[in-house]
């Protein structure tokens, strides 16, 4: 199975970009900043740089589009280890 690109991850609507996570949070701490929905590892994606660090941004995939809404309400701008995140809707 080839791997997924960013492009086919997460079904229409459902899908929430999340930008200037620290560098240093991993998975579940993106996990763990949406409390109250239910995702799993393979529901994030970080990005990576060209060194394989990562990058201030992720995509989240959300069971539903009205999850997805519903966490940009809830978490856009809310702190993540002292940084602010900002979320939109893919």
């Amino acid at each position: 199975m080839p791997p997924r690109g960013m492009d086919s991850f997460g079904k229409p609507g459902c899908v929430v970009t999340a930008t200037n996570i620290p560098y240093r949070a991993g998975v579940e701490d993106i996990i763990n900043f949406f409390q109250g929905f239910e995702l799993t590892k393979e529901n994030v994606m970080r990005r990576f740089n060209d060194r394989g660090q990562a990058t201030g941004d992720a995509r989240i995939a959300f069971p539903t589009p009205r999850d997805a809404q519903e966490a940009l309400a809830k978490f856009n701008n809310r702190p993540m280890q002292g940084r602010a995140i900002s979320l939109g809707l893919l």
